[in-house]
């Protein structure tokens, strides 16, 4: 009996001793150590199992991995690449720059035209805006909504193609409110837009067939705020109705220095009414950091390098409510003469319309526009 009590004893103190290193060993293995995630913001690095953005990418992401696509999972590992722990990152998602692709090697890149972002100045808006030209932005459209029994303008979209539009996720969240898109849109209260003696052709009114929005959109954070809309076949003409070009040739990355052209119809002044007439205006490029800090005491939203910050510059001008889905653009080398390209899809800003708005980046998402378009 006595033997008995003392092997019981030497297997309870063996089993405490177990069980105490068991836990240690898991306590260490899930302390949390300050990091920096590959685009400089803050994280933690813990197990990558314990990182949901990162178990998020790792469910949905394009398989076979490309090489790009493995060396930028491969960039968050905290432990030296044997990627057990990743930095997480404390705000937003892990990111993989779809932009790192080859374009051109896309099964879709082909149904971009080459014609496209053409100047021509012959004959929520935009804050300390001017008139836009009659034909300076031929691939504007309006999104219209039924509303309270009518039908409204609610977002702008552009004109990528004869079958696609391309606008903000957050604009077409009730799909089923959706009725057509307008095109080759000046003046709203006019029925005919003209200058002088020179009038631009009839606006199209065209059908929505499908609605394609980004399957990771948050409602909240407004991340991936990008969507396409697959109409009826667009007619092109020479004055009020063409496409616009977008980043595919390893245009420069922004600085912050540099102008960008916004262009819609939305509130001139905050909390004020829309615009009939088109409207533009250069805004100044926001450095990324600098803008996160103009929203830390104001929004609860993500932002980092799917986003473009800009706003302000020499007339103090800013996006505002009723340009959401709209475009930023800049004239750029594109196949080899000067056109304009769209950078950004307007997002989000403050509701004072005051400080820098936030513009879905297009370059980020191009291989996602690309991968959802079809001839």
């Amino acid at each position: 009996m006595k033997f008995i009590v003392i092997n019981s004893l030497k297997w309870h103190i063996i089993y405490l001793v177990f069980n105490y290193c068991y836990l240690l060993c898991q306590s260490q293995s899930n302390t949390t150590a300050p990091c920096q995630t590959p685009d400089g913001r803050d994280g933690n690095c813990v197990n990558t199992a314990d990182c949901a953005s990162m178990s998020e990418v790792l469910t949905t992401i394009k398989r076979p991995l490309s090489n790009v696509a493995r060396e930028q999972l491969q960039a968050y590992s905290c432990d030296n690449k044997a990627f057990r722990k990743v930095c997480c990152p404390l705000k937003g998602a892990v990111l993989i720059r779809e932009s790192n692709v080859n374009l051109t090697a896309h099964r879709s890149f082909h149904l971009l035209p080459s014609e496209c972002g053409y100047e021509d100045i012959a004959g929520k808006r935009i804050i300390n805006g001017t008139d836009a030209e009659l034909t300076e932005f031929p691939w504007m459209a309006l999104l219209s909504s039924r509303q309270f029994g009518s039908n409204d303008f609610v977002c702008g979209g552009t004109i990528i193609n004869e079958r696609y539009v391309l606008t903000a996720a957050h604009c077409v969240i009730d799909k089923d409110s959706l009725v057509s898109v307008r095109l080759g849109e000046y003046d709203k209260n006019s029925p005919t837009d003209c200058y002088k003696d020179y009038c631009n052709d009839p606006h199209q009114d065209v059908s929505i067939e499908e609605v394609i929005s980004h399957p990771n959109f948050n409602e909240q954070t407004l991340e991936n705020d990008v969507a396409l809309l697959r109409v009826a076949p667009i007619k092109f003409n020479q004055k009020n109705i063409r496409p616009i070009c977008l980043p595919t040739e390893g245009e420069p990355d922004l600085i912050n220095t540099r102008f960008l052209t916004l262009s819609g119809w939305g509130i001139t002044k905050a909390f004020g009414s829309t615009s009939s007439v088109m409207q533009k205006a250069d805004i100044l490029v926001v450095d990324i950091k600098e803008c996160e800090t103009l929203y830390r005491n104001f929004e609860q939203k993500t932002i980092d390098e799917r986003v473009i910050c800009a706003g302000g510059g020499q007339n103090s001008s800013y996006a505002c409510g009723g340009d959401s889905g709209g475009p930023v653009q800049a004239e750029e080398r594109h196949n080899g003469v000067n056109r304009y390209v769209q950078l950004g899809i307007v997002s989000f800003g403050h509701s004072t319309c005051s400080i820098a708005s936030t513009f879905t980046s297009v370059k980020f998402f191009m291989k996602w526009i690309l991968d959802n378009m079809r001839q």
